[in-house]
């Protein structure tokens, strides 16, 4: 539930979305989320193939906000993202891409070639807020949930400290009842897997940036604070 491919400046060359999606089929996944940083460009190609391996795919972005803060944000469709995408880009600081340095930033789509790159460096922070950043994303019909939470840079206990209780964003139960309310990102997922199981304790799972740490995660036996793990979704790819 939170992969990046080659776009992103941490991902690796051969992470095209066709790898990714071909990768995610061997590995036996059922669900995935491709979540470029600050861009959703790759997620029409990732869409493309999924279609066609028969894996369900949700279009996402790791947003970086003001605060450096990073957080996924999962949309019902790819319209959705990609018109977040366009928003964000406008509000992420201007700073040219040093390729060298990190990367090519590609654009690839549904034939897995590559068709472009981004010039502006993605990893930058945008504009927004992390306390906007819930209501941003809802506005787009997505849920935002805080990404690797308990890492020690670029998430929100390391950059802010903690949260409001009850907090605004998303937590695994929230996501939960979202996607139950909201037709359009319940029927994609809820739909294709009626069966939701109580939430679990999970062991959380750090970003895949490389075709071979893409895998599922399994709940069993997990001795991280449930939050954690409900934070990275990944009880979602423990039970579909």
């Amino acid at each position: 539930m939170h992969i990046h491919s080659c776009l992103s400046p941490c991902g690796d060359a051969d992470m095209t979305p066709g790898n990714i999606v071909g990768m995610a089929k061997v590995k036996g996944l059922d669900v995935i989320a491709v979540t470029d940083h600050n861009s959703c460009k790759n997620c029409p190609a990732v869409m493309k193939f999924a279609e066609e391996y028969g894996i369900l795919a949700i279009s996402g972005m790791e947003l970086t906000t003001m605060e450096e803060v990073h957080v996924l944000c999962l949309f019902p469709d790819v319209d959705a993202a990609m018109a977040f995408d366009e928003m964000v880009y406008k509000r992420l600081l201007p700073v040219p891409n040093q390729e060298d340095i990190f990367g090519r930033q590609e654009i690839y789509d549904a034939t897995d070639s590559c068709v472009g790159t981004v010039p502006n460096l993605l990893i930058n922070a945008t504009d927004i807020t992390f306390d906007d950043a819930y209501g941003v994303v809802a506005e787009y019909g997505g849920v935002m949930v805080p990404a690797h939470i308990d890492k020690k840079t670029n998430s929100l206990l390391s950059n802010l400290g903690g949260f409001e209780e009850p907090p605004r964003h998303s937590t695994g139960e929230s996501i939960h009842q979202a996607m139950q309310n909201n037709y359009q990102f319940g029927r994609t997922l809820l739909g294709a897997h009626p069966r939701t199981p109580p939430l679990p304790p999970c062991e959380g799972a750090e970003c895949a940036g490389g075709v071979a740490r893409i895998t599922g995660v399994s709940c069993e036996g997990a001795t991280t604070p449930p939050y954690v793990g409900i934070y990275r979704l990944s009880w979602l790819v423990s039970w579909v």
